[in-house]
């Protein structure tokens, strides 16, 4: 039996909800008729199971693309079905307070796969108001997205988090514009990547950000995880064996004692937040005094990128070396004791110029790539910090590749590997920034990611 892909087909049921429609089976309005059809694709299907192993070489790929695909256009129609249910008012009629008890009970799924059913059916299903009115889902682009096939579950839970972190200020229209531009990022990118692009979207649509908040402790524990927190700050995880518990429990609390009251005031620091201050203090007297190795060819330094302009009109905005947007107050702060060492960009924050401040070239070069990579590496989605990544030549060295900015990429070793893989084109745009085309494999039509989506 031949695969082939699935018609997209749209008719109605009697509850007037979308269903999909596999090929070879005629439209109905009724309910007994949509159950048949589903049947009959269910056993298209089983008539498929046994026939899968014996494919070979590129029909692999491509029939398990299009399951894939399938399987998520299933999963749409699984959200209209649960919204029907629920119109219907059935699990009331089955003593269910919910349909998510429901489907745990009918369908045997875990409370968490239930739920996850029940938040899909409320952001992608098609709506209706009081008067009947028809109404399109909550998040319609991602809705369309899931139907088409193109972006699975776990896209959609990254985009309603998205969506969820939106600024308050945005209006109705710029919400609209937001899931739409991410649900296309859903649609080229893993949802891990999807979630980086959407978050450095949201930077830029608020880019003073929250205020900034007390530092949080770590919980002691022989490794340390640095992760980022839901309010955009450094959160800290990791496991310590009793010898290293030792030794940092004596520098902390050698600098979290309180401090002195003043005009009778007690300092009234809890804590954890007299524990998070003694990290970063003794970070700065680290920093300032230490003699600590090398960093990805410098010295270790707290970088700050700022726009020229934007120092003269006394700093709105400033980002870290590893991407971090920092909040006008927290970036003058940092100002204050800092050298400053100049670095003159061209349009979209390419670096042109770049001064030295007792740095090797090797040094100032790598500067200028953090510069251009906006802190993390180029390859678009992807956050991992520049102190993470390496220099990757566009041609080879040993081709007569020049080590030079515009024969450079600053790539996490993750990807660094993979575009020495065959198939990946990488070339500059007109403003210095990489562009890389993957191979078919990755994506069947090699649209271009620019790494300026990551500035």
């Amino acid at each position: 039996m031949t695969v082939g892909r699935t018609t997209k087909v749209i008719s109605r049921c009697s509850c007037q909800r979308p269903v999909l429609v596999g090929a070879g089976f005629e439209n109905g309005g009724m309910n007994g008729a949509l159950s048949d059809r589903l049947a009959g694709l269910s056993r298209e299907l089983e008539g498929l199971l046994p026939t899968v192993r014996g494919c070979a070489g590129g029909e692999v790929l491509a029939a398990q693309r299009e399951l894939e695909s399938l399987s998520r256009m299933v999963m749409a129609t699984q959200v209209e079905l649960d919204a029907a249910v629920a119109d219907g008012g059935a699990q009331s009629e089955h003593g269910y307070a919910s349909v998510r008890a429901m489907l745990s009970d009918v369908h045997r799924l875990p409370p968490r796969e239930a739920t996850a059913r029940e938040q899909r059916r409320e952001q992608l299903a098609s709506r209706r108001s009081l008067s009947g009115e028809a109404l399109p889902p909550r998040l319609p682009e991602t809705a369309r997205a899931l139907a088409e096939g193109a972006i699975g579950a776990a896209h959609v839970e990254t985009i309603a988090q998205v969506m969820r972190d939106v600024p308050a200020s945005l209006d109705p229209a710029g919400c609209a514009l937001v899931e739409e531009q991410v649900a296309g990022f859903a649609r080229q990118y893993s949802p891990r990547e999807t979630g980086v692009l959407a978050a450095q979207l949201l930077a830029r649509l608020d880019p003073d950000g929250q205020e900034p908040a007390d530092p949080e402790a770590a919980r002691p524990d022989n490794t340390l995880y640095l992760g980022r927190s839901r309010r955009g700050g450094l959160k800290l995880t990791g496991e310590f064996d009793a010898a290293a518990e030792a030794v940092i429990r004596a520098m902390v609390d050698a600098l979290a004692k309180p401090s002195p009251a003043v005009d009778g005031v007690p300092d009234e620091r809890s804590v954890a937040a007299r524990q998070g201050d003694a990290l970063v203090d003794a970070a700065h007297q680290v920093l300032g005094f230490g003699e600590l190795p090398d960093c990805g060819g410098e010295r270790p330094h707290v970088a700050v990128t700022v726009e020229l302009d934007e120092l003269e009109r006394r700093l709105r905005g400033a980002m870290l070396d590893y991407g971090t947007t920092l909040h006008p107050e927290t970036a003058r702060m940092l100002a204050c004791d800092a050298a400053v060492i100049p670095a003159v960009l061209k349009t979209r924050s390419a670096p042109l110029d770049l001064g030295r401040s007792r740095r090797t070239l090797n040094a100032a070069l790598r500067r200028a790539l953090v510069i251009r990579a906006g802190g993390c590496c180029e390859m678009p989605g992807c956050d991992r910090p520049a102190s993470w990544c390496e220099g990757h030549h566009r041609r080879h060295w040993i081709d007569g590749g020049p080590t030079e900015l515009s024969n450079l990429l600053l790539l996490c070793r993750r990807h660094h590997v993979l575009v020495h893989r065959p198939g990946w084109d990488i070339h500059l745009d007109p403003d210095g920034h990489p562009v890389f085309t993957p191979p078919a494999i990755i994506d069947p039509e090699r649209r271009p990611r620019s790494s300026r989506m990551n500035c």
